[in-house]
């Protein structure tokens, strides 16, 4: 009777830790003392470790076509961190989201979206927020209208949404939830070249390895080209910008010699099916933010910069201090369709700059002093 009675205690216990195991994976994460985050919707992919994710930052009410091609033409896991306009958890912002991400049928299975609230905290669980959003008709095109085209905010409400914008919390978020051994981020704006994603995992899986200190760069360009428009290659590139349609997104932030001869020696190069490294950029242009593709383990972005102003910057800067090395790779590149929005944007972003600058010295200088004590041994370099 004895060991019946300490069988029956040890499964209930068992059960007691699992029970409180579920509670606790039902909870929202709290990511700092200001955002919260759920996961609404989450993924299927096997062997994920061994894959390359793709992620993306959005607003809760973006329009789905700026993310939805980059989404059904990647070939690995995605994440898609989601800011809320409503700090409210039951809201129209989440009602948006889940509808417009869970539209994008066929590729629903390598899709990790993770919804962030500007809250400190909530009394809403994993299972209810999911509950909710399976509650909403998203068929119903006339309320998901609605829901999804939010009042139109003044011109200074618009600048200081924008100041506020956690994208280096977002990307931290990205990194941190990857499944993979391998990330690469990409604004909902742009669009990779045929065939980046196997050739870039293949890089990975050569020069990424475990604690080493490599970055995979990758170019970009600016394509003044109707929305739509798919560039597949390096030829159809090299055609664009011989008519003066393209160009390399951030030749203004290096040393011209440099930059024209090895843009020169990659356009020329001819592609190839089996992909490689062209050369290693020393980081010698403190303004240089390569795209990059890496491990993701690598140094958080500081979240304390205000948004625009040296969001990525400093990142890099921080991987120049730890020992990183940058390989910029051949053939394979990404790109950003201009469009009548382009000068809009480009106007408005100043505008954003100017109301950012007051905080941007304060945080330079804290950041730097983080900086000196992580790597005393790279102090007065990087330019930090």
């Amino acid at each position: 009777m004895k060991n019946i009675y300490y069988f029956i205690l040890l499964l209930l216990y068992c059960y007691f830790l699992n029970g409180k195991k579920k509670l606790k994976n039902d909870k929202y994460t709290r990511h700092n003392k200001e955002l919260i985050y759920y996961s609404p919707i989450r993924g299927n992919v096997k062997n994920i470790r061994n894959t390359l994710t793709l992620g993306m930052h959005i607003r809760s009410t973006e329009d789905l076509q700026s993310y939805r091609r980059q989404v059904v033409e990647w070939k690995g896991p995605i994440i898609l961190s989601v800011f809320m306009e409503s700090r409210e958890v039951f809201s129209n912002s989440s009602y948006c989201a889940y509808c417009r991400i869970s539209s994008i049928m066929k590729s629903r299975h390598k899709i990790w979206a993770y919804f962030i609230y500007n809250n400190e905290k909530s009394d809403i669980t994993q299972r209810r927020l999911r509950k909710y959003l399976k509650n909403f008709n998203c068929s119903e095109s006339s309320k998901l209208e609605e829901v999804c085209n939010p009042s139109p905010l003044s011109l200074g409400k618009k600048i200081q949404e924008a100041i506020n914008y956690p994208i280096n919390a977002m990307r931290n978020i990205i990194y941190k939830e990857a499944k993979s051994d391998y990330v690469v981020l990409l604004e909902s704006d742009q669009y990779f070249s045929s065939n980046f994603y196997p050739k870039m995992l293949k890089l990975s899986k050569r020069y990424l390895k475990k604690k080493s200190k490599n970055a995979l760069v990758f170019r970009t360009f600016e394509i003044n080209h109707p929305p739509g428009y798919v560039i597949k290659n390096k030829k159809q590139l090299n055609q664009l910008i011989n008519n003066g349609d393209a160009s390399e997104f951030e030749q203004i932030n290096f040393s011209v010699s440099d930059k024209t001869l090895k843009l020169n020696e990659w356009l020329r190069s001819e592609e190839k099916k089996e992909p490689s490294i062209q050369y290693h950029q020393p980081y010698n242009n403190g303004y240089w933010e390569p795209q990059i593709v890496t491990r993701r383990d690598i140094p958080p972005y500081e979240e304390s910069f205000p948004y625009p102003l040296d969001v990525t910057t400093e990142q890099r800067r921080e991987m120049c201090r730890a020992g990183y090395h940058f390989l910029v790779v051949n053939d394979v590149f990404a790109y950003h369709q201009m469009d009548e929005k382009t000068s809009e944007s480009i106007l408005f972003v100043a505008s954003v700059v100017q109301g950012a600058r007051v905080d941007l010295v304060k945080a330079q200088s804290e950041f730097h002093k983080k900086l000196d004590s992580l790597y005393p041994e790279t102090k007065n370099k990087c330019f930090t």
